[in-house]
């Protein structure tokens, strides 16, 4: 299956991979099948953030309560290899 994503949730991910690029930065991915509208950025609560990610459950609560509120829904998560080649 392809996934499109909007130009803008696309540029918010490569600018926060930029500004820490030493530490694995993750988030949250808002949309519908096959397409993601909205990025949103999460705390990386791993013991390790420089080679590993764990979203700061916070976030996650949040997200899913605004679920039901909005009606967005999470599609998925996005995570940066700091260490690893730049290739999705």
């Amino acid at each position: 299956m392809k996934v499109r994503i909007s130009s803008i949730a696309l540029q918010q991910i490569i600018d926060r991979a930029a500004a820490a690029p030493a530490a694995e930065i993750c988030g949250l991915l808002f949309g519908k099948v096959g397409i993601v509208e909205r990025a949103v950025a999460c705390p990386n609560v791993a013991s390790d953030p420089a080679r590993a990610f764990e979203i700061d459950p916070a976030c996650l609560i949040t997200a899913y309560r605004g679920m039901r509120e909005s009606g967005a829904r999470v599609v998925g998560h996005y995570h940066s290899h700091p260490t690893g080649s730049a290739e999705p």
